[in-house]
């Protein structure tokens, strides 16, 4: 019998694929995994993360094809920061694919803020996501749509405040992807597997930012899920 991390892992990865088509524009939309240390006087910089590699996949990969990769996630960002800025970083680019990956800053409880310690609520967070992929629709119909799961590896006594509450989000999330005709990337998923399986550590150096391996574990997983190809097989190796 599958668990349910399983069952949602096995139906989106089963599900129908994205084609990249030459001169499309693909844009990241996030918090501080997606910004990676981006350089924010430079609007072409993808940062040091995954979105640096899946640039240099795709352009590997399709070189037929001219993809135009933009970089606008901002550490920190939480749901609420997105919709506020939406139109300036996204709207303007009128990108023909769109994702997103964010939640962790909205379930972040800091046991050393006395001020800022309290998460986004779970309606709140469900109503401005859902703002969000309804404007997108608006202002591109033909858009397409990617929602990534935040993750979090247990480090801390803080985190495992902190994961109780994600685990109320990431469903959120799936249901959104699943009424809205967007593509789930069940990351959260992804990587309980590889806590499950002893390597979660491996992959971020606090339980949030990812390392090399971790950067590279997000890019092929989100191949896998968009694309239905994964890096390394699709290299000529």
């Amino acid at each position: 019998c599958l668990s349910r991390a399983d069952r949602v892992r096995k139906d989106w990865a089963g599900r129908m694929k994205l084609e990249l088509k030459d001169g499309q524009t693909l844009l990241f939309f996030g918090d501080s995994i997606t910004d990676a240390e981006r350089l924010r006087d430079n609007g072409a910089d993808l940062g040091k993360g995954f979105v640096r590699l899946l640039a240099s996949y795709i352009g590997y990969r399709y070189p037929d094809r001219f993809i135009k990769i933009i970089n606008r996630g901002i550490g920190g960002d939480n749901i609420m920061n997105l919709w506020e800025r939406l139109e300036t970083d996204f709207i303007n680019f009128s990108p023909d694919i769109v994702s997103i990956l964010v939640g962790l800053n909205d379930t972040t409880f800091r046991l050393w803020d006395k001020v800022n310690n309290t998460p986004i609520s779970p309606d709140e967070f469900e109503d401005t996501y859902i703002r969000i992929v309804k404007r997108i629709r608006e202002a591109n119909s033909d858009c397409k749509i990617i929602l990534a799961t935040p993750y979090l590896v247990e480090m801390s006594a803080e985190h495992r405040i902190n994961k109780q509450l994600l685990r109320k989000y990431v469903p959120i999330i799936e249901k959104i992807a699943e009424l809205y005709d967007c593509t789930l990337i069940p990351l959260y998923q992804e990587f309980e597997k590889k806590i499950q399986d002893g390597y979660g550590r491996y992959y971020t150096c606090d339980g949030v930012h990812p390392t090399e391996s971790g950067a590279f574990f997000i890019a092929d997983t989100w191949c896998k899920y968009v694309l239905g190809e994964r890096i390394v097989s699709s290299l000529d190796i």
